[in-house]
């Protein structure tokens, strides 16, 4: 019974994962590396954002 309820305590947690995690709102694929001044790769995304938002990377 104890196995149980771990279980499912662990596959609600899980589930809300989003919320612990924050959510994916653009994602940079880096498949080169810049090797100098005359080959540097830039990326980049635009986001926008609302006052009081906060963004990780």
């Amino acid at each position: 019974m104890k196995k149980l309820i771990v279980l499912i305590i662990l596959t609600i947690t899980l589930i809300g994962c989003d919320s612990i995690t924050g959510e994916e709102i653009g994602r940079l694929s880096i498949n080169e590396v810049s090797t100098g001044n005359d080959n540097k790769i830039l990326k980049e995304f635009t986001v926008d954002l609302k006052k009081g938002d906060e963004i990780g990377l």
